[in-house]
């Protein structure tokens, strides 16, 4: 792997199961592991952790609206969205 290719963006499509993988066996790895005491290493660690949970969280807070959007929708409520 070329040095100036770390840092370029990739999109990935990944289900909510293969993230719950990702996260899970990098929480895994870093309880215990010595590599907790670079902080590069750890920063990039969090770093994933925040983007994959972020994008999952997301997710759910996009539903809730759509979902309360359709139920008053349902009833006959004026909706007003900015």
């Amino acid at each position: 792997m070329n040095n100036s290719t770390l840092n370029v963006q990739h999109n990935v499509t990944l289900t909510e199961g293969q993230i719950s993988t990702i996260l899970y066996i990098m929480e895994g790895y870093l309880q215990g592991s010595d590599d907790n005491e670079d902080t590069e290493f750890t920063k990039d660690c969090d770093d994933i952790f925040a983007k994959l949970e972020g994008v999952v969280d997301s997710y759910y807070e996009e539903l809730k609206e759509i979902n309360e959007l359709k139920a008053a929708l349902n009833e006959g409520r004026k909706v007003w969205t900015i």
